[in-house]
């Protein structure tokens, strides 16, 4: 893999990956403004908290 495709995968990557969190903060907003949800936002918030932090993780070498 040439150096010019390798970094195009990463930068592909990166925005597939910043495309994640800004969902997962989308459902977060979602959760927090309906009522429904009341009962379940405390596991909701859970999950997406550990998925947050996978993204984050997963991320955090391409942005070294």
């Amino acid at each position: 893999m040439t150096m010019a495709r390798e970094g195009s995968s990463m930068g592909e990557l990166n925005d597939k990956l910043d495309l994640t969190m800004e969902s997962l903060e989308s459902l977060e907003g979602l959760i927090d403004s309906s009522p429904e949800y009341t009962e379940l936002a405390p596991y909701l918030r859970i999950a997406i908290a550990s998925l947050r932090t996978a993204v984050r993780i997963y991320s955090s070498p391409l942005n070294a």
